[in-house]
């Protein structure tokens, strides 16, 4: 089904409407050059953190349904959530589930005494269940939207190709793939940026 078709927009992230904007109004635009990059993804970040599109998306890798629910990807995620654990940012966006648990597990293991993840118990779904919703299907989708939205500011045709066919309609790993990029700049690259 398309975004526009959706009859629950807020969840969809209707990429027809969402255009990255600075403060100014100018919509957010890669040329091509990856000296630019740097500064296209802080525009980026400031304009998710004004508009707050994405921002379940980005901090827990959930999305906010119109029936009041949060979605999630696993029982594991809504308990990141009601704990208020691992809240992350576009600079470091949320994983799924399964590579959060790791990376919190890693992170644990370096503590003193060691801290691991405990799996969500029976009884503590049941007193957050009614606050969400197990749908890996719609995190996949607001993922796509998320990609969708960010592919929209590449003008560039043969980056827009690339980064398309690489991101594979996965946001977070086209937003992994654009900081990547940014860091390809060379000496030329930033001569060019200084003299457009």
């Amino acid at each position: 089904m398309d975004a526009l078709d959706n009859p629950d927009n807020n969840t969809a992230q209707n990429q027809t409407s969402i255009i990255p904007t600075t403060t100014s109004g100018k919509p957010i635009e890669y040329d091509g050059n990856p000296a630019h990059l740097a500064g296209i993804l802080h525009e980026l970040e400031q304009f998710f953190i004004r508009t707050k599109h994405f921002e379940p998306f980005i901090q827990h890798g959930a999305c906010l349904l119109s029936n009041g629910k949060t979605a999630v990807d696993s029982k594991e995620s809504a308990k990141f959530i009601s704990m208020g654990l691992d809240v992350r940012s576009f600079q470091n966006m949320c994983p799924d589930t399964a590579a959060r648990i790791t990376a919190f597990n890693t992170a644990g293991a370096a503590m003193t005494p060691p801290l691991a993840w405990v799996p969500i118990t029976a009884a503590e779904w049941t007193e957050i269940s009614h606050q969400y919703a197990v749908n890996p299907f719609k995190i996949s989708s607001e993922n796509g939207a998320f990609c969708r939205v960010l592919l929209s500011t590449i003008k560039d045709g043969s980056s827009l190709r690339e980064f398309t066919t690489q991101a594979a309609g996965d946001g977070r790993r086209l937003l992994d793939l654009l900081k990547a990029e940014s860091r390809t700049a060379t000496a030329a690259d930033r001569a060019l940026a200084l003299h457009q």
